[in-house]
This record gives C-alpha cells, sequence and structure tokens, in this order.
C-alpha cells in the first residue's frame, strides 16, 4: 500500500527513506554509546552519517520554504515559475564564479548563506511576476492586498536584518566575504521598494473608475530611477571588488544588463516625450475620413467620431487622441503599419499618400488588367485557351423585390435556351479564375510585404518582453 504511493511521488519517497534512515543511524548510534556525547562523537566520526544529516536538513529547509511559501503566495501560476526559472539558471553559473574570488572562506555557512540568498532572490522574483499579473486581472480582491502587503513587509524586514548582519560581521572579522552579501541584499532592497511602488500604481489605477492616463509615465519614471541606482551600485561595487580582491567576472554580464536597461528606459521617456509632442501636429479627422476608412480605434476597439477628438497619423490610420497618448508612452509606431513616426521619412509618406488621393482612378484599365490576369492564370493552371470575359448575351441583373414579379416573368429570367446555359456556364468559369487571380494577388502582397522594411512580427510584444526583462534585478 505505501510503494505505490512512493512511486507516484518520487520527491515524497527520498524524504521518507533518508528521514528513516537517518533516525535508524541515530538510534544505532545512541544504543551503542549510551551516551549523548560519545553518540555525537561517534556520529561526526562517519562521513556517511554527516551527509546524510546535512541532506535531511536541506530537506527540512526546503519544508519550511515551501510552507512559507504557500503561506504568503498561495498557488503559483506556471508563468510565474517560468519567469523565476529563466533568472535562475543566469544566477546559478554567476554564483559558481562567485566561488573563485571567496574560495579561501568558503565553508558550510558560507554554502547556507548562498542557499539563502538564492531562496530570497527567488522570492522577489516571485513578487514581481505577482505585481505585474495584477494589471491583467479582472478582479483583485482583499485577499491578493493583504498578501502583497504580507510580502513586502516580511521581505524588507530579512534583506535588512541581513544587511545588518553582514555589516556587523564585516567591521569584527575584517572579512570581505560579507561585501558581496551587503550588495546583494541591498541590490534586493531597491528592487522590493520599485515592486511596491508599482504595485501603489496598479492600485490607484484599478480603484479609479476611469482609467488613468499618466500612469504609463509614473512607471517608466521610476523603472528609470530603479535601473540608474542599480548602476550606480554595480559600478560603486565592482570598484571596491578590484581594489580589495580581483575584477568580478560574476558581475559583468549584470553590470552590462543594467547599463543597457538604464540607456533603454531612458531613450524611451525621450521617444515618448517627442512623440507626444509631434501628436499634436497631426491632422484632425474629417467625416469624410470616416466614411472612406475604418471608424473603429484599433487600441481600444471603440467607435470613433468627430467630438472624440482624435487624430490621423501621417499613414492615414485614425485613432483616439488618448489612445494614441497612452501608445506613444512605450511605443513610438504606428499601431496598425508599425511606421515608425520619428523617422524623417514619415513625411515623404504623408505626401505620397497625398499624391495617390489626389490621382484620379482608371477603373477601365483596372478591369482589362484583371481579365489579362485572370485569363493568363487559367492558362497556366489548366493549359487550356484563354476564356474570354464578355459574351454576347447577358443575364440582366435582378430586380431588388422579386415579389413583384409574375410567375411568367420568372421564367422568361431562368433563360432555358442553349445560349443562356452556355452563358451559366462561362460565367461560373469566370467566376472561378477571378478567385484564383485574387488568390494569386494575394501570394504577391505577401511576397513583397515579407521584403519590405515595415517589419511583419509583434514589435509590442518584443517591447514589453524587453521591459520585463529590464525591470528584473540584475
Amino acid at each position: 500500500m505505501v510503494l505505490p504511493l512512493l512511486r507516484r511521488n518520487p520527491f515524497q519517497s527520498v524524504v521518507v527513506i533518508t528521514t528513516l534512515c537517518t533516525l535508524l543511524y541515530i538510534g544505532n548510534a545512541y544504543r551503542k554509546q549510551n551516551n549523548f556525547y560519545s553518540m555525537i562523537v561517534n556520529i561526526t566520526k562517519s562521513n556517511f552519517a554527516i551527509a546524510m544529516i546535512y541532506f535531511e536538513l536541506m530537506l527540512i529547509f526546503i519544508f519550511i520554504i515551501d510552507v512559507i511559501r504557500y503561506i504568503l503566495f498561495g498557488k503559483i501560476q506556471s508563468v510565474e515559475v517560468e519567469y523565476v526559472m529563466d533568472r535562475v539558471w543566469f544566477t546559478i553559473p554567476e554564483t559558481c564564479i562567485a566561488f573563485t574570488i571567496f574560495r579561501n572562506s568558503f565553508g558550510f555557512v558560507f554554502g547556507c548563506q548562498l542557499i539563502f540568498l538564492m531562496v530570497i532572490k527567488s522570492s522577489h522574483w516571485l513578487f514581481y511576476a505577482r505585481i505585474d499579473y495584477m494589471e491583467r486581472m479582472m478582479a483583485i480582491s482583499k485577499k491578493f492586498h493583504l498578501r502583497a502587503i504580507l510580502i513586502a513587509i516580511f521581505l524588507m524586514l530579512i534583506d535588512l536584518s541581513i544587511i545588518y548582519s553582514c555589516l556587523f560581521n564585516a567591521e569584527s572579522t575584517n572579512d570581505g566575504i560579507y561585501i558581496i552579501f551587503i550588495f546583494e541584499y541591498l541590490l534586493l532592497v531597491m528592487y522590493l521598494l520599485y515592486i511596491f511602488i508599482k504595485y501603489c500604481i496598479h492600485t490607484i489605477d484599478s480603484a479609479s473608475p476611469v482609467n488613468w492616463e499618466n500612469k504609463a509615465i509614473y512607471l517608466m519614471i521610476f523603472e528609470t530611477v530603479f535601473n540608474f541606482m542599480s548602476m550606480i551600485t554595480f559600478l560603486s561595487f565592482s570598484f571596491a571588488i578590484v581594489v580589495y580582491k580581483s575584477y568580478p567576472l560574476f558581475l559583468v554580464r549584470r553590470l552590462f544588463a543594467s547599463i543597457r536597461a538604464f540607456k533603454r528606459s531612458f531613450v524611451t521617456i525621450v521617444k515618448s516625450r517627442r512623440a507626444i509632442y509631434r501628436m499634436n501636429e497631426f491632422k484632425d479627422i474629417t467625416q469624410e475620413d470616416l466614411n472612406n476608412g475604418d471608424p473603429c480605434c484599433v487600441v481600444c476597439r471603440e467607435e470613433m467620431s468627430l467630438e472624440n477628438n482624435c487624430k490621423k497619423l501621417p499613414c492615414g490610420h485614425m485613432f483616439h487622441k488618448a489612445c494614441l497618448r497612452s501608445w506613444f508612452r512605450r511605443q513610438q509606431i504606428c499601431p496598425t503599419c508599425r511606421l515608425d513616426l520619428l523617422k524623417e521619412d514619415a513625411q515623404n509618406v504623408r505626401n505620397e499618400n497625398q499624391r495617390n488621393r489626389e490621382r484620379p482612378p482608371n477603373q477601365n484599365n483596372n478591369r482589362v488588367d484583371i481579365r489579362n490576369l485572370a485569363a493568363t492564370i487559367q492558362n497556366e493552371l489548366t493549359g487550356g485557351p484563354t476564356i474570354t470575359t464578355t459574351h454576347k448575351i447577358r443575364f440582366p441583373k435582378p430586380p431588388i423585390d422579386l415579389q413583384a414579379l409574375s410567375d411568367k416573368e420568372l421564367k422568361l429570367m431562368e433563360g432555358d435556351l442553349r445560349e443562356s446555359t452556355i452563358n451559366r456556364i462561362n460565367l461560373l468559369r469566370d467566376i472561378n479564375v477571378l478567385m484564383d487571380a485574387a488568390s494569386f494577388q494575394m501570394q504577391q502582397y505577401n511576397s513583397i510585404f515579407d521584403e519590405s522594411r515595415i517589419p511583419k512580427k509583434n514589435v509590442e510584444t518584443q517591447t514589453t518582453n524587453e521591459n520585463n526583462a529590464s525591470t528584473s534585478p540584475p
């Protein structure tokens, strides 16, 4: 009965076997010695017993962490686990490289401190993923707010207490190993403050009856400040390590990542301000634009009207002014065609579109081209002769109201003559050929669109992912 349960969960089987082996070994040692001191001496002389006790302590530590995680975070989603695991894979090699600098101070205590640091880092990353998911939640409960505040207080107390402990130990022992822990937990404190500020902004936005237009501006400002403080901290710590030990190779990636994140966030703010300033130069839409184009705004999926203060971009697409303002705070491209609105050729695109609108259409030439294209495609596909699209006998257009026609008139419209039957077959063939021509034109359009300078990928998703990566703790 027990073996099938252990086979279903290998981790539980490892815990049960390790616990039984540890208890049996300690009980056997106590039975032989009958003295607590002699039992401890006997256990410490056995490498197998020490390894088994260390493994048992690690399992107890994992169990305690799992209980705390369940109390604070509750059920963890797969997206949050993926976010944490993506950063763990970068942190483990950097931690192993850090061993080379502090190899003289490496021991059991140092290993426990590194493991605890990894656990605290994972908690901060999980907290960030939870707050980032808060923006996409339909309804935020009071339980979520209570847990978020408790997590922030709990992590802040741990970070500050460990910083104080490391400062005290560094002064008393004069050991440089505590510098890395002070630096790491100082970064975590700044990261936790940024997460809590982001939580407050999302809370204010969710509590307001209307959308908070300045929300994206505050998020970008605090993100830039956090990236700047992280960059300064990395530079200061790198200089201190170079003076005390040697160049910290484990900080190279994180240092350049912090510099790149600060540069990206600062450039985003500058470009967003330029795009918002230029938005006032765009033309307002007219009733003719609404009649000729799509009156639905792509950003908010609502109908546009002249009273909503809508703008028309140089590429010809129309949006609400408020939607454009919120869009330009993150991206400076057209939401529909991905045209970069900050480039100098935007004016050329507007002039070209204006010339195309003023050019009179040549419907006869277009009709001839389509017919020739349809005939050519039919020759290529079937290998037969070209079928012309003009016939001697044409069907009259049916009237709109068929109820007013008599049975005799309807019978005359059926066309039971030989010429009428041939004409029906020819028209069906022409429709088939024209459908093939339309498909061929769409294939040509897709091939030209792929080779053009307009990117076809989803720029918004890429920018959102880069922003999430830039705000993660380096």
